[in-house]
């Protein structure tokens, strides 16, 4: 904006918090959906007997592990994004 100046250090420092909240907010949606695929997992053993079932429950469980997994590693980004934030506000 013209007539503010802004520090380049400060706006560094807001876009990797920036990136450390949408790593965040999309970890929430992963693990969101990792619920949704575990639901889906309980029904379809409830109503699809046998050994098809069997299988494709364990491939839906599979599918939300992975799911979880990617959220975890989203939220490590994020920590480290705001570590450096952080460290960048200092300098």
């Amino acid at each position: 904006m013209p007539g503010i100046p802004i520090a380049p250090v400060y706006t560094e420092a807001v876009r990797l918090s920036n990136a450390a909240n949408s790593c965040d907010a999309l970890a929430d949606k992963l693990v969101e959906q990792a619920g949704n695929v575990y639901d889906l997992q309980d029904k379809v053993a409830g109503a699809w007997k046998g050994e098809g079932g069997a299988s494709l429950g364990r491939a839906l469980v599979d599918k939300s592990g992975s799911l979880t997994s990617a959220a975890g590693i989203l939220r490590g980004a994020a920590s480290e994004l705001r570590a450096a934030a952080a460290r960048a506000a200092k300098k």
